[in-house]
């Protein structure tokens, strides 16, 4: 009886400290890839590229499920995100990288983004029910207006900017970033996965 009740308590133990093993582990390789980063692929409705089992996938940033170690089809080769301007530069990559680059979803966010950005006193308080102060973008090391460029190379600096708005703000720039996508989609003959030269492109 002692000893079946010693060997409960061993197993347990044991359990325990793999169990820990596996979520330190998980934690390290999940840190590799800066969650901020995957964050603002996601809010600035990137696509994303990686490599499993030899073929290549292309989905949305906001499924960021491969990276998420709690996933069940998070994959540990994933330690690095790469943004890029077009999906024409996402080739050539090692297997262990993820790559970004922004599609025509994101070019309505830029240009809700613009919007906030250029909003008066007077139209910060009719627009977003919360308060925040006057955007100068200056003040982050970046020019009026934003571009594909900015969000692509100097993504630390638009990150500040989008963490200044107010939920209220981000929620509409989401839901009309949605519907400008797919009439930009329209308009060019764009694919699903809008791909475009981001030299070419004028935010409205």
């Amino acid at each position: 009886m002692k000893k079946s009740f010693f060997l409960i308590i061993f197993v347990l133990f044991v359990a325990v400290i793999v169990t820990s093993c596996i979520n330190n582990t998980q934690e390290e390789i999940q840190q590799m890839i800066p969650q901020d980063k995957m964050n603002h692929a996601i809010d600035m409705m990137f696509r994303q590229s990686f490599i499993v089992d030899g073929e290549r996938h292309i989905r949305a940033a906001s499924d960021g499920s491969v990276t998420n170690p709690r996933s069940t089809i998070f994959n540990p080769i994933f330690t690095e995100l790469i943004f890029v301007h077009s999906q024409e530069e996402a080739v050539d990559m090692p297997d262990n990288v993820v790559i970004a680059w922004p599609c025509c979803f994101s070019i309505g966010v830029l240009k809700m983004l613009n919007e906030a950005v250029n909003r008066t006193e007077n139209d910060i308080i009719f627009w977003r029910r919360q308060s925040r102060d006057i955007l100068n973008l200056e003040d982050f090391g970046l020019v009026y207006p934003l571009t594909i460029t900015d969000i692509v190379d100097n993504w630390e600096q638009v990150r500040r900017v989008w963490f200044t708005l107010t939920q209220h703000e981000q929620q509409l720039i989401f839901e009309n970033a949605h519907f400008f996508g797919i009439d930009y989609r329209r308009a060019t003959g764009e694919s699903h996965l809008c791909c475009f030269d981001p030299s070419s492109v004028v935010i409205p």
